[in-house]
């Protein structure tokens, strides 16, 4: 591997500066240098910088190989999904963030960075050969190591067996990139009252909705979740801190979470770790959502490298363990942090020129330093990231938001968001973590016809199933279709493989459990 690297460069005030090698595995330019271990299919990067003051953005590593003719190549997304992803030919300014792979018409291979990593790293490849780029920034500026070695990344190269399809390939190398996934002791399914409802609920509707999940779900040895979403806080549809005041129309948070128990539901709840409407003098405030530009620059952000937030995160999920909610699912932290959603990351995850207070972790190790506080104070709950970064929370989430919100009034976007994210990541699912491809949304505005084939997807999958139900819609064949549903997704199957996946990115014939089973998502 390190014998077709190229080159090795490094952005210096905006400018891409060459390396020079220096013996075997390091490149230099001045006092910072990128050193790289190789170890069979692996190599470890390392990149330090003892010059002071000198910070460092981005590197960027080229190899030189001849990609195969024909070839088709598939990527990921930073964080979440937006309905982007697909098996395409090579296009030279695609960016595939943490992975891809590679189908040449016999076998199909993958080229990617380990779960873990403590820089954000994104692929391309032309017919010439691939690069990675390292963006180890600390905010918007490069990151001060001040002498510290930093562990940037682990490469793994994957070559494909033959006889395997693309998906099967796609499976073992994602086990390759991550060792140690963590996973729920049962498996998830439930009630979550968003789709229908969109923040506008109260305890007594959450209430009504955990009875009529319970009454759906026969397995009395694992009970499914009812999880009260954005709204319920004192500050909003999707405000945030503080935490321990709730909305009027949800009284006692903890006594809502004893009756949703009393009804036979597991209770959840949802909430923004990052955003606080408490303008204080001792809350240390984020400049990512400062800079000129961000559409809502008024929005107070704490800024997660200082630890007394740290300490704040947890005092909040202490809290909900208090309550009693068995499931906390945490969301807003990538746009709380970078000021972009992940399908406006083309140009760079986020702005050029901000930094935090402490400026000597990179994004990554930011990140994930947010993860690490939550799962550590949930105490045994299961935790769901939302809008986290997949790649760096393996470890700190057992389920994780896989793509963009679909709708309960909207088709289309249930399509483009849903089916095509748990598709071209139900590779992931378990390896990585469980996969949330997220709710089914029934209400009035979707056609019956085509939510009853989300639903019947997503619970022959093996991935997590939550419903959204309006119900007041619900009659005796959606109340039929959600009882077997829940039978199913109460026990755990094998992942669910979309066999046309490669020549559309809205696959409709899938493999369940040793089934051929086709779908019509058209409307």
């Amino acid at each position: 591997m390190i014998e077709n690297i190229s080159g090795i460069l490094m952005e210096d005030c905006g400018k891409w500066m060459p390396l020079k090698k220096d013996g075997n595995a390091e490149w230099r330019r001045g006092s910072c240098s990128v050193g790289i271990i190789e170890k069979g299919k692996t190599a470890k990067v390392f990149i330090s910088c003892d010059e002071k003051g000198k910070g460092i953005s981005k590197i960027l590593i080229k190899w030189r190989c001849r990609m195969p003719e024909g070839a088709k190549i598939l990527g990921d997304a930073l964080e979440r999904s937006y309905g982007e992803l697909e098996w395409r030919g090579i296009v030279p300014d695609r960016l595939m963030p943490w992975y891809f792979m590679i189908h040449d018409g016999g076998k199909t291979s993958g080229i990617g960075v380990k779960t873990g990593a403590s820089a954000l790293c994104c692929w391309q490849a032309d017919q010439n050969g691939f690069y990675l780029t390292l963006d180890t920034r600390s905010g918007g500026k490069g990151v001060q190591l001040k002498g510290r070695t930093l562990a940037a990344c682990e490469i793994v190269f994957y070559e494909g067996e033959e006889g395997d399809t693309p998906y099967q390939a796609s499976c073992k190398f994602m086990k390759e990139l991550c060792s140690k996934p963590l996973l729920p002791k049962m498996t998830v399914y439930g009630f979550n009252d968003w789709y229908y409802a969109y923040g506008r609920n109260s305890a007594e509707r959450i209430l009504k909705d955990s009875e009529f999940c319970s009454d759906l779900a026969e397995n009395t040895g694992n009970r499914p979740f009812s999880v009260i979403d954005g709204g319920w806080q004192y500050t909003g549809v999707t405000g945030g801190a503080p935490w321990s005041l709730s909305g009027r129309k949800f009284p006692d948070m903890k006594d809502l979470a004893s009756k949703i128990k009393k009804a036979g539901c597991r209770p959840g709840i949802w909430y923004r770790p990052l955003l606080t409407s408490e303008d204080s003098p001792w809350v240390k405030i984020s400049r990512a959502t400062r800079f000129k530009g961000h559409p809502n620059p008024h929005e107070i952000v704490l800024d997660p490298t200082e630890p007394e937030n740290l300490e704040r995160i947890k005092d909040d999920v202490r809290l909900f363990r208090k309550w009693g909610y068995e499931l906390i699912k945490h969301d807003f932290s990538s746009w709380d942090v970078f000021g972009r959603w992940g399908f406006q990351m083309i140009d760079g995850v986020t702005e050029n020129g901000w930094s935090f207070n402490d400026n000597s972790k990179t994004n990554a190790e930011i990140l994930k330093g947010i993860y690490k506080t939550i799962f550590d104070a949930a105490d045994g709950a299961v935790i769901i990231g939302c809008n986290t970064v997949g790649h760096l929370i393996t470890g700190y989430a057992h389920l994780q938001r896989i793509g963009d919100d679909t709708s309960g009034q909207e088709w289309a976007r249930t399509r483009k968001m849903g089916v095509n994210t748990l598709a071209f990541r139900a590779c992931q699912n378990r390896s990585f973590f469980a996969l949330d491809a997220d709710c089914v949304g029934i209400t009035e505005d979707i056609p019956w016809r085509l939510n009853s084939q989300w639903l019947d997807l997503l619970s022959r999958s093996g991935s997590p199933l939550f419903v959204s139900a309006k119900r007041e819609v619900i009659g005796k064949e959606q109340r039929k279709a959600l009882k077997e549903a829940f039978s199913r997704a109460s026990a755990q199957l094998p992942a669910g493989e979309p066999l046309d996946w490669m020549d559309t990115s809205c696959p409709a014939r899938w493999n369940l459990d040793g089934e051929t089973v086709e779908y019509n998502w058209s409307e």
